[in-house]
């Protein structure tokens, strides 16, 4: 884990992180099935790094 990411991290203003982030709304490679609103990405699965898997 980077010292620099981590610092980061944990220096990001709360309120910045709940109302100004992006977030995927859908997971690279990911597939819904069965509904009126089916989804398949196209782009290849990323799994999370070790830093954000710690950071989770």
């Amino acid at each position: 884990m980077s010292k620099v990411n981590y610092n980061a991290a944990l220096n990001y203003p709360l309120f910045d992180a709940l109302f100004n982030r992006r977030s995927r709304r859908f997971g690279l490679g990911f597939e819904l099935k069965g509904t009126n609103l089916s989804y398949k990405s196209e782009k290849k699965p990323h799994p999370l790094s070790t830093f954000q898997e710690a950071m989770i």
